[in-house]
């Protein structure tokens, strides 16, 4: 199993940013360190969507599907399907700069980081109607208190999306990403 799978998002994020800040001013290393800070969260993110997939298939084969099971994966769905997108597109950014208020552009003065922010409240908050036992339930509240923050969407946008570079934003959201998946994965055992 994956090092990586045993962190929780803000571990991995803050090893990230640790990494990348650490690096940006050395040239050579900074596409070297990105491509493995990439590879790894990659891993991450495929690894907790083949057990996320398991389990629903596990689920649904043994019961049929609630309401709220089904809301939850779609949502879960939509959401990275929506992070993939947004990733290809910060990946367009080129490297000057300029590319912080690229970023800001995006995800504030667009509403992107809005929309982000409201799917992922809208899962922790499936994914606690859905879940049964207190365990998972913790869980999920602890999980949406490292991601969401105070609730405060404001400070939550700018403190991700404020002054970041287009890596860190891509890392961030592969993070959530990684994250959701084994929420799902957890509410689908719980079951």
């Amino acid at each position: 199993m994956n090092i990586l799978n045993k962190c929780s998002l803000l571990c991995v994020q803050f090893i990230a940013c640790i990494i990348l800040f650490n690096c940006s001013s050395c040239v050579n290393n900074t596409a070297k360190t990105d491509q493995f800070l990439n590879t790894i969260i990659d891993d991450s993110v495929r690894y907790n969507k083949k057990i996320f997939n398991d389990q629903y298939q596990k689920l649904n084969i043994q019961t049929h599907d609630s309401s709220n099971i089904s809301n939850l994966r779609i949502s879960i769905l939509e959401l990275s399907d929506y992070i993939d997108h947004t990733n290809t597109d910060l990946k367009k950014i080129k490297s000057d700069d300029s590319e912080t208020n690229n970023v800001r552009n995006i995800f504030i003065d667009n509403h992107i980081g809005d929309s982000i922010y409201y799917k992922l409240d809208n899962i922790f908050t499936l994914a606690n109607k859905s879940s049964n036992s207190l365990p998972v339930k913790e869980y999920i509240s602890h999980e949406a208190s490292l991601s969401l923050g105070n609730h405060d969407i404001e400070s939550w946008k700018n403190s991700i999306f404020g002054a970041n570079i287009p890596m860190s934003v891509i890392i961030f959201l592969k993070g959530i990403q990684s994250e959701i998946y084994k929420i799902g994965a957890s509410v689908f055992m719980d079951k």
